[in-house]
């Protein structure tokens, strides 16, 4: 809430004078720091009219007072220790219950037609219109404004940890639930939660807590309900539940406990894991000052009939605060952002936790696609050989300077799923059509990535380099040996280039040249060839030099095949199909047919993220891409006949859009991705859902009528809402909300990004290029408080740890303060910086200087030492979009 950052700063937590034993029990001495009135509390109590004192750890080592005080839109739940400088505040999502004040959408009430406009539409519909909801002036798409445009994603939150097998889900209904395994090897049970809660379960279910069991009322629905994180980023649920009609509710906390046998090292493992669930009912409009919270734990063993077993408050709030204890010990070393005002906060707390709750959905350090039920599962055999899963997480992770944990992923994947000798792939679960001829190539990348992005003096990366340079140099061999496999009689544009399934629901077309799989082979060719030849000494320059020599041959026939097979796109410029083929009919609408589709949600944005096509070929799928039907709501469409949005694969859209500098194009997808695809409370994702849908949630894609909206108490219908048609029985006990690793961390690969951009590979003039800020709205600039504006810190590049800044310097002059610890690239490598556009004059303190500057787009290169200071004077903050 914007009013968060005043109450926060008021909210003072209580000092702990004194703990003591009182009746059996403790007791403890606090002090308001802002008044300095002191009060005795013990539990229950309310403290200084305001915090409800919810346990006294006298057991603890320091001694803690266990307290939470509500504001109308959110809480604090405090930590508050003895010892000097130990206490600990975790924000709550919940506040007052009967607060709570949950949107809900009738987009057809104004226009009947609202969605078969957005359907029809070429443009993106629903970011036209957040660009005339923006309240900055600039008409760039944010976050809030884009969230005004479609109903919102079920809110689910991944409790479990890494090392549990089971993975547990906090439903919005406060519900506990797994998905389960039948007789046969998939799982056969969902998560899946009807908006009716009267109505049967949609599917079979394990259901380990169920709030309805422990309140005197159930409705249909509660009017009002809230879910989210405690502290952004813990994977800890709070809900919050109440019924105006009624005047009661309920609130929750439910997380899962470190387990003692398994500790946490990813590569242990707790086959039993328990949740811990603290749950409040309340009886009236007001939080009562003796209201008790009861305590249970619960596990995939706990009998549905059976009353939940009890814990005690001090060993429910021990095991909390030792979770999030092991969250901050995980972020230890990661890089940081400071984004500005409360949409700042948002999308830092999505980016971060994005990558950990994908950590925590592995098993260990074998990757885990999903939650929920059949290949997304756990209950499945072994489903850690999709290649896109490290592809995805992992690279972010490394980005994010995560790198202990992405190494041992990788290292994992290497040992299980890949031959040493001949880089063959074990699909295991996938089957024998696996994935795409591209995973090698990226593969090969990701090896090379986690070797660049370490420290020189990094012994244990330097170990972890040498123990699998063999599988990289298998996969070099591999990479020759796919190029000598290529068709000796090739069709009309094709000549010199590989055939292959470029993706698993494609493995049965083997016979065309698809160009995401040539374009990532040629990057993993000339990226190996140099590391094994570079140096004095180099690794392999025998393997080294043939990747080399073959490479150049390679390149010259994808760019001598990108020519042959580009046709005149009409209004969207150039055409290039997926794979090679002259004379190819252009697409009308980017999902007009299962090839465009699958163009857009995969084959054409995998290319792009390769980064060695021609540009214009490249910008023309992008235009393709966000203005012929590849985009709603910010999100990647897919199958129209079904409106389905699938944003598994897609952040070569947001890469290739601000490689060629079109800002407003990858904030549509990093705020839609956020508002349309995340949900908004506990920033879960799915692979696909469905855009239509109205009421307080997004209709359920393979549910259709089952789960129509409940209207608001005292309103009429809302009359039949648009529902997707049901298709098939493709995996739809829990397709609609099973979480997906690969779709949850796009938003902290394009924060990332956002920030600190890397341009090496395409080296400009021999030199590579670190850009800082490219995607830098232009409200970041205009943010009020003063000081920082925005900036990161630690963020691991192949030029080095980089940390920045952005302020104003004085009135009129916007500077970056830049610092960076000196990595592999360093003296080949300048920096780019970006201003708002048009800015009067740009100048470099005496430790760098200009190379060039581009006031019409705002950026400004600069070369020097290790830390600098670029300025750029303003005239005024452009009122229009911020680059071209």
């Amino acid at each position: 809430p914007h009013e968060e950052s005043r109450e926060l700063a008021g909210a003072d937590v209580p000092l702990v004078l004194a703990v003591y034993e009182c009746g059996g029990a403790y007791c403890a001495l606090l002090k308001d720091p802002s008044t300095g009135v002191q009060q005795n509390v013990s539990t229950p109590s309310l403290a200084f009219g305001v915090w409800h004192v919810m346990a006294v750890l006298g057991e603890a080592a320091p001694q803690r007072v266990v307290a939470q005080r509500a504001f109308d839109r959110w809480g604090l739940l405090a930590f508050a220790a003895v010892e000097a400088g130990a206490t600990v505040a975790l924000r709550k999502p919940v506040g007052e219950l009967a607060e709570l004040d949950q949107p809900y959408f009738n987009f057809t009430g104004r226009d009947p037609h609202y969605f078969e406009h957005m359907a029809d539409a070429a443009e993106d519909f629903p970011a036209v219109l957040a660009a005339k909801l923006t309240t900055d002036g600039t008409s760039e798409v944010d976050f809030e404004a884009l969230a005004s445009t479609l109903a919102p994603q079920r809110d689910y939150v991944g409790i479990s940890n890494n090392a549990d097998v089971v993975k547990f889900a906090v439903t919005y209904a406060g519900r506990v639930k797994c998905a389960f395994r039948g007789p046969g090897k998939q799982t056969t049970g969902g998560i899946v939660e009807l908006q009716d809660q009267t109505r049967p379960a949609a599917n079979a279910q394990k259901l380990v807590f169920d709030p309805a069991r422990l309140l005197p009322f159930w409705p249909r629905r509660f009017e009002a309900t809230k879910t989210g994180l405690l502290g952004g980023v813990l994977n800890a649920a709070n809900v919050g539940a109440f019924s105006a009609s009624q005047q009661g509710g309920f609130e929750l906390i439910a997380f899962t406990p470190s387990s003692a046998a398994a500790g946490e090292g990813p590569a242990r493992i707790n086959y039993s894991p328990t949740v811990y669930v603290g749950f409040r009912q309340q009886t009236s409009g007001v939080w009562g000052a003796n209201d008790s919270v009861q305590y249970f734990a619960v596990s995939n063993a706990t009998a549905e009939a059976a009353a939940y077993p009890q814990i005690t408050a001090e060993e429910f709030y021990a095991a909390l605060l030792g979770r999030w204890d092991a969250r901050r010990k995980a972020l230890s070393s990661a890089a940081s952002v400071t984004l500005p005002g409360a949409q700042g906060a948002r999308q830092r707390d999505t980016a971060v936790y994005s990558m950990l709750a994908a950590v925590d959905n592995y098993v260990g350090n074998q990757s885990n696609y999903g939650f929920g039920a059949t290949y997304w599962s756990y209950g499945r055999e072994d489903n850690g050989s999709l290649p896109l899963n490290i592809l995805s997480v992992d690279e972010a992770l490394l980005e994010w300077g995560m790198q202990d944990t992405a190494r041992a992923h990788i290292g994992y994947y290497f040992d299980n799923y890949v031959d040493k000798a001949t880089a063959d792939m074990n699909y295991t679960s996938w089957g024998a059509s696996g994935d795409s001829v591209s995973d090698f190539g990226r593969l090969v990348c990701l090896y090379l990535r986690v070797v660049r992005l370490a420290p020189a003096d990094d012994a244990v990366a330097a170990a972890w380099a040498t123990r699998y340079l063999p599988y990289a140099q298998a996969l070099g061999r591999k990479l020759l040996a796919l190029r000598a496999q290529r068709p000796a009689a090739p069709p009309a544009g094709s000549a010199g280039l590989l055939e292959g399934a470029p993706e698993h629901d494609w493995s049965g077309v083997t016979k065309k040249c698809f160009y995401n799989n040539n374009v990532w082979t040629l990057r993993g060719m000339e990226m190996l060839g140099a590391y094994l030849s570079e140096g004095g000494a180099p690794l392999n320059a025998t393997l080294g030099s043939a990747l080399l020599a073959d490479a150049k041959d390679f390149r010259a026939a994808i760019a001598a095949s990108v020519a042959a097979c580009t046709v005149d796109g009409g209004a969207a410029g150039t055409f290039l199909p997926p794979y090679a083929a002259v004379n190819a009919t252009p697409y009308r609408a980017m999902t007009e047919s299962k090839e465009s589709s699958y163009s857009n949600f995969r084959f054409w944005s995998e290319s792009i993220l390769a980064d060695n096509l021609p540009r214009a070929t490249e910008d023309a799928w992008l235009t393709y891409h966000y203005t012929v039907g590849g985009s709603l709501g910010g999100a990647s469409r897919f199958n129209n006949s079904v409106s389905r949005l699938d944003d598994m694969p897609t952040a070569g859209w947001g890469y290739g859009a601000l490689a060629h500098n079109r800002t407003d194009d990858f904030l549509q997808l990093l705020y839609g991705h956020m508002a349309t695809y995340h949900s908004r409370g506990a920033f879960h994702s799915t692979e696909q859902l469905s855009f239509q849908g109205q009421g307080l949630y997004r209709a359920l894609l393979w549910y259709g009528s089952q789960d129509d909206p409940v209207p608001p108490a005292g309103a009429a219908s809302l009359g039949p809402t648009p529902q997707p048609a049901v298709g098939g029985t493709y995996f739809r006990e829990s397709n609609d909300v099973s979480f997906c690793i690969v779709s949850m961390v796009l938003t902290a690969r394009l924060t990332r990004w956002q920030l600190v951009f890397e341009d090496l590979y395409r080296a400009d003039g021999g030199r590579g290029r670190v850009w800082l800020g490219r995607g830098a709205p232009l409200r970041w600039f205009n943010a009020s408080g003063g000081g920082k504006l925005f900036g990161a810190a630690r963020v691991p590049t192949e030029a080095g740890s980089v940390t920045f800044s952005v302020s104003w310097a004085r009135p009129s002059t916007l500077a970056y303060d830049v610092s960076v610890e000196a990595g592999a690239a360093a003296a080949d490598v300048d920096f780019v910086v970006k201003f708002p556009r048009n800015f009067a004059k740009a100048a470099c303190d005496s430790r760098c200087s200009v190379v060039s500057e581009d006031a019409g787009k705002g950026f400004v290169r600069v070369t020097g030492s290790l830390r600098f200071t670029v300025a750029a004077e303003m005239e005024a903050l452009d009122e229009g979009r911020s680059t071209a």
